[in-house]
């Protein structure tokens, strides 16, 4: 039985076209990427890595286009949140 080849994934969100978002606008589900100990603490970065830990054994056993899935699954499951999580640059 032979598997069958996934499409690569869609991506819904263009990578900067949000524009800027105060401080004050920053939910628990949003990711912050930056140096320094509010961006590391923030509580959706925290979730983000806890994340990225389960789906670390399987990410290092897969191929490179079964990578590029679990990727796409893990940036719909921040987005998909309540708020929606989204990925900033602090």
């Amino acid at each position: 039985m032979s598997k069958q080849k996934r499409p690569p994934p869609q991506e819904s969100v263009i990578a900067g076209h949000g524009g800027l978002i105060p401080y004050s606008e920053i939910t628990d589900n949003d990711v912050l990427s930056g140096r320094g100990k509010r961006s590391y603490e923030s509580k959706g970065s925290i979730k983000f890595r806890d994340e990225v830990a389960k789906l670390l054994p399987n990410y290092l056993t897969s191929k490179d286009e079964d990578k590029r899935h679990l990727a796409a699954e893990l940036v719909a499951k921040i987005r998909s949140a309540d708020p929606p999580g989204r990925f900033l640059n602090f």
